[in-house]
């Protein structure tokens, strides 16, 4: 199962287009949080993080989690159990991508 993430900073925001592009790269079940950047406390990413994926999904939501951009190489790590190394293999161009270069990150978030 592919899991994924989406959060907006504001109440005002929509969650709607980051949720349209994780169903569009098979995220099965998508937690979704409307948190400011500056809070601290983000349950659904704690729900995620305690989740991880099968293995043989996981590198290619580790990809996916590094190009969005709002988790740290560490978080990505919890999250799916990937290393460090392997993310930075594959990262380097050492290692084929599974997955195609498929952008997360939201103008609305």
């Amino acid at each position: 199962m592919i899991l994924g993430y989406a959060r907006v900073s504001t109440h005002d925001q929509n969650l709607d287009r980051q949720i349209d592009q994780l169903q569009q790269v098979g995220c099965e079940r998508i937690f979704r949080e409307k948190a400011s950047g500056s809070k601290k406390e983000r349950p659904e990413l704690d729900n995620l993080l305690d989740h991880p994926p099968k293995p043989k999904k996981a590198i290619e939501l580790a990809l996916k989690l590094h190009k969005d951009n709002n988790l740290s190489i560490s978080e990505i790590e919890k999250a799916t159990g990937v290393s460090k190394s392997s993310l930075y293999r594959y990262l380097n161009g050492k290692r084929k991508p599974i997955c195609d270069s498929i952008s997360l990150k939201s103008d609305i978030g």
